[in-house]
């Protein structure tokens, strides 16, 4: 039995030390998941305040059906969308989703247009439509498998396959 099994057993059944594991675990995981929703680090972490607190509300009604990371993303994408709602804003990409690619033996030449790169394509990202904006955060910036996507957003895998397939297709024209 996995890690995150045990604990969610153990969280489940109100041991709150497990809890306590469990939510510090994915805290800086919800945070960076919020942040490519948000234009600054502060409303993301409002978001990811209210959505750790769902996760903590919500631990029993865990199922064991997907993955505790997928469950976990579903809550805090859903949080935020909510909070945008609520908020009327637009739903962006936060610049600091690449930050975990860089590397620090980077020339500043080749940081320069790393950073070039990255702001074009977030932007291209940014114009895309919620649908294909949604499977390319979770399939090219998150890694989710296609199963995980299709469990998040309550979709066919077929259908998560045609939306990447029409997204990164849309970024193309766009960045090209």
């Amino acid at each position: 039995m996995c890690f995150d099994r045990i604990l969610l057993k153990r969280a489940q059944s109100g041991d709150l030390e497990a809890i306590e594991k469990l939510l510090s675990k994915y805290e800086k995981y919800v945070f960076n998941t919020a942040l490519g929703f948000f234009k600054d680090s502060f409303d993301a972490s409002d978001a990811a305040q209210d959505a750790m607190i769902k996760i903590y509300r919500k631990l029993n009604s865990f199922r064991f059906e997907s993955s505790f990371k997928s469950w976990v993303f579903r809550l805090t994408v859903n949080t935020c969308k909510d909070a945008l709602r609520k908020r009327r804003d637009i739903l962006t990409i936060d610049d600091n989703i690449f930050d975990n690619q860089e590397s620090a033996d980077v020339s500043p030449e080749k940081a320069v247009i790393d950073k070039a790169q990255r702001e074009e394509i977030v932007g291209a990202i940014e114009k895309l439509d919620e649908d294909h904006k949604n499977v390319i955060i979770l399939r090219d910036i998150n890694d989710f498998t296609y199963d995980q996507i299709a469990k998040i957003l309550d979709i066919t895998v077929g259908t998560v396959k045609s939306r990447i397939f029409r997204a990164r297709n849309k970024l193309k024209e766009l960045l090209i």
